[in-house]
């Protein structure tokens, strides 16, 4: 009985050191890097403009259809570096601390680093290929993270469910689910990254074992799941819509405004998401034209469709207070400035149009 006893004390002393080891691999090196980069840029986006403002984020690298469109691909890796207001980097940096330290320490340094950056590609990728809104942070990356735990667990089916593995799964649902209830949130960029995180784990694989067919098999679902994407969103209608905005606004600056009321009148023919931007487009070029009635007209129905275009109410702001309708004027500005309070031109409109309205 002794001499079991003790073989069954040595099993378990061996199991453990086997858990320990798994666990334990690598040191969180590149996770902690990751959290002070995204720190720093975080507060120097703060200090150069904001983090809330869409032109800012535009400026330092957020994803931007159409400027990806223009061949500006390297937003793709950028754009996971850079986040929207101090509750959206907190967020993160927890889900980084905790993933990023299980994850780095499973896998080891070099593995982390390689399934981070392709996981934050493919969150960029899906994003890209699926949504046309502005974005910015590490959601895809960390959500990769989540994908690369999947694969631990795949691998390590015991271990996984009587340690992590429930939490885990949980956690991943309830993020699915709250995405898809929240419009704000870039639900493809977190599914991307997932599915990613799990294929780049794949194609690293766990310490110590090497598959070479599985490896390479995971390479190449990489390189279709890549080709894909990039594909389905240069095909993606609201992307070709965006290209022709550009090509809009590249007219107006041009002074062409009479081609780009044509062209603009032709899209908003058809049926588009992006209504509320071309109305704004041919309302500017209606106001060069002095037809500010018809500019005044697009302006309002482009605000009614889509609120969060600050220029619109300044444009309107500046027609109203032309047509000495004062009240409306001042609400217009209000917003716009509202929206955009570091915009020197919304501030001094502001500034004018209630001096008139004390005088009157």
């Amino acid at each position: 009985i002794s001499y079991y006893k003790q073989k069954l004390k040595e099993s378990t002393l061996n199991q453990r050191k086997e858990i320990e080891k798994l666990f334990t691999y690598g040191k969180p090196i590149f996770t902690y890097t990751l959290l002070l980069m995204n720190i720093i840029i975080f507060l120097f986006l703060e200090l150069n403009g904001g983090s809330t403002n869409i032109e800012n984020l535009i400026q330092f690298g957020a994803k931007y259809n159409i400027a990806i469109l223009d061949g500006e691909w390297w937003r793709l890796f950028s754009s996971m570096f850079l986040h929207i207001g101090l509750l959206h980097l907190v967020m993160n940096m927890f889900a980084l601390y905790y993933l990023g330290t299980a994850v780095e320490r499973i896998f080891g340094s070099l593995r982390f680093i390689i399934i981070y950056l392709l996981a934050g590609l493919g969150g960029g990728l899906a994003s890209f290929a699926f949504t046309i809104n502005v974005s910015a942070g590490a959601s895809g990356a960390i959500f990769g993270l989540f994908g690369a735990l999947l694969f631990f667990g795949l691998n390590h089916k015991k271990i996984f469910f009587q340690t992590m593995g429930k939490n885990i799964i949980f956690i991943i649902a309830l993020n699915v689910v709250f995405g898809l209830a929240v419009p704000q949130i870039d639900n493809s960029a977190h599914l991307g990254g997932l599915v990613m995180g799990f294929i780049a784990s794949a194609i690293v694989h766990l310490p110590k074992k090497r598959q070479v067919t599985f490896q390479f098999s995971g390479l190449l679902l990489c390189a279709a799941m890549i080709a894909f994407l990039i594909f389905f969103g240069l095909q993606n209608p609201q992307n070709q819509t965006m290209q022709q905005i550009s090509k809009i606004d590249e007219l107006n600056r041009e002074e062409n405004f009479e081609e780009v009321v044509k062209l603009t009148s032709e899209l908003i023919s058809q049926p588009t998401q992006m209504e509320a931007e071309l109305l704004f487009q041919r309302a500017y070029a209606y106001i060069a034209l002095n037809q500010h009635d018809l500019a005044i007209k697009d302006l309002e129905e482009s605000i009614q469709i889509r609120g969060d275009i600050p220029e619109a109410y300044y444009n309107l702001a500046i027609l109203y207070f032309d047509k000495g309708e004062n009240e409306l004027a001042k609400d217009a500005i209000s917003k716009a400035v509202e929206m955009n309070p570091n915009r020197d031109d919304f501030n001094r409109l502001y500034e004018r149009i209630t001096e008139s309205a004390h005088t009157d």
